[in-house]
């Protein structure tokens, strides 16, 4: 169905980590284990304003090993269309940006230095038709299926302003997707009608 499935059971494994390890070191809030850069750590830990105005006409690139490669363009109010790997149809769907409450802790490596930065992370939420099925999570669409959004963040491959495959005009599939790692160029050289 989604990255955002996947990244639901990270979540659930996320959680049970830091109750697991409650009391021990200040790493417990920590979505990555490594320090990441400080340009990188924008990208993952955007606030609600950010992440609404980087989710406004863009296409998506995602992927990670249990989907595979996913396409999605959304439109900036709340739609979604997704391009599944196998799936002959274009899913479309319903997402939100919401404050999460999730206090998170990261470190930040900027030269030779690396410090600690602390805030409260968002959360990505999609909603796809009851009649959709995540072959991953072995779920059914229907409700609103939330994630800590730097979790989806970390599994963005490439994105592109506009919706370049043409998803949001579309039933069917521009083409069958292959769950291999892609680019939008090798894609977009296999699709007739896109842009």
């Amino acid at each position: 169905m989604k990255p955002i499935a996947r990244a639901a059971l990270t979540a659930i494994l996320f959680a049970l980590a830091l109750a697991a390890s409650a009391g021990t070191a200040s790493a417990q809030n920590q979505f990555f284990k490594k320090p990441v850069t400080e340009e990188r750590f924008d990208f993952l830990f955007m606030s609600v304003s950010s992440q609404k105005q980087f989710m406004r006409g863009i296409t998506i690139m995602y992927y990670d090993r249990g989907h595979g490669t996913q396409i999605e363009y959304v439109d900036g109010r709340g739609h979604t269309w997704l391009w599944y790997p196998g799936n002959p149809v274009v899913l479309p769907g319903d997402y939100k940006v919401l404050p999460s409450g999730l206090r998170y802790e990261q470190k930040v490596k900027a030269g030779s230095q690396t410090t600690v930065k602390q805030g409260v992370t968002t959360h990505i939420c999609y909603r796809y038709g009851s009649n959709t099925f995540n072959p991953v999570t072995i779920t059914r669409g229907g409700d609103f299926d939330c994630a800590p959004a730097p979790l989806l963040m970390a599994d963005v491959i490439e994105t592109a302003k506009g919706d370049i495959f043409g998803l949001a005009g579309r039933k069917a599939v521009p083409f069958k997707l292959s769950r291999r790692k892609s680019s939008f160029e090798r894609l977009l050289q296999k699709c007739d009608d896109c842009r």
